[in-house]
């Protein structure tokens, strides 16, 4: 997380407040391209992705988006 905090500030984006839905996905475009040493291959879905939104009570019922790489 701490990697993906960072690349999220060069793109002038927080962390935790993300408005700019454009800065973060090209954010965390960049995340994807970072290696990651010790999963499965990719043929094996060793290094993916997932983007999730809705809306949820824990948010006010405000329209939310997530993304979430996913590491096997």
């Amino acid at each position: 997380m701490d990697v993906f905090a960072r690349i999220l500030r060069q793109h002038a984006v927080e962390p935790e407040s993300a408005r700019d839905v454009d800065a973060a996905w090209d954010a965390f475009g960049e995340f994807l391209q970072v290696e990651v040493e010790g999963i499965e291959c990719l043929e094996n879905d060793g290094d993916g992705f997932i983007v999730e939104w809705g809306r949820w009570g824990w948010n006010d019922d405000q329209p939310s988006m997530s993304f979430g790489r996913l590491l096997a």
